[in-house]
């Protein structure tokens, strides 16, 4: 997966480039890897993709991350699905 996200860059294919991140955020978050899920979902986060607060709260994928203080801060810092 790190190579597609190498070979697919965001900056010369939005679309595809930001599918290969999540996906490998998601490998991260299957290994219980948590600094570098955060790192990733912060970037994608902050980038136009598919991947929002709201599916964050409910996917067990990222169960291990409940109790993280910065998984905390991102899923709080979304007060437009909590209200």
């Amino acid at each position: 997966v790190r190579m597609a996200v190498d070979l697919v860059p965001i900056e010369k294919d939005a679309m595809n480039g930001v599918q290969a991140l999540q996906n490998l955020m998601e490998s991260y978050a299957r290994a219980e890897m948590p600094d570098e899920t955060l790192v990733l979902m912060e970037q994608l986060l902050s980038t136009p993709s598919y991947l929002s607060v709201a599916f964050l709260r409910y996917d067990p994928v990222y169960d291990f991350l409940r109790d993280e203080p910065r998984f905390k801060a991102i899923l709080k810092a979304d007060t437009k699905v909590s209200s």
